[in-house]
């Protein structure tokens, strides 16, 4: 639950709230009255009533916000864990560190390597195009230093 509270240097209400465990303070331009005061309460109403729904967007209601970025880095994040499932590296590296025990020596340094070289860069580049681009790059360079290093 939020509150219509007034700050004190300027006599101006804000919106203070919880939205997806951050503290949301957001200044309005309406001074402490009760008719702005009534109107705000709506408005706070309403956006407890859409984050309780979960159809809540920050930028509708604060376009202007500095908490914007934060909170689409949280969204997107969150969205990594789609039905609370770990993202593909967080399996990965848990699923090596289970069985790693069982395996030989050797076998760990091999799977490993096949992480580290064939499935970090599918994480490092989701997408097939970057990850083109930085292997052509690559062997741009490499051909470079191979045709001066004769």
């Amino acid at each position: 639950m939020g509150h219509i509270r007034v700050r004190k240097e300027t006599g101006k209400l804000y919106f203070d709230f919880t939205y997806q465990n951050l503290r949301c303070r957001e200044q309005t331009d309406l001074l402490d009255t009760p008719a702005n005061r009534k109107k705000l309460e709506a408005m706070l109403a309403r956006i407890t009533a859409e984050i309780t729904l979960g159809q809540f967007d920050y930028a509708t209601y604060f376009p202007n916000s500095k908490r914007l970025d934060k909170l689409k880095a949280i969204e997107i994040k969150r969205s990594k864990h789609i039905r609370g499932m770990p993202c593909f590296g967080e399996f990965v590296e848990s699923w090596y560190d289970e069985m790693e025990s069982s395996w030989r020596r050797t076998y760990q340094i091999t799977i490993s390597s096949i992480i580290r070289i064939h499935l970090i860069v599918i994480l490092k580049y989701p997408d097939e195009l970057s990850y083109r681009i930085n292997r052509l790059n690559w062997k741009e360079k490499t051909q470079y230093l191979h045709k001066y290093s004769v």
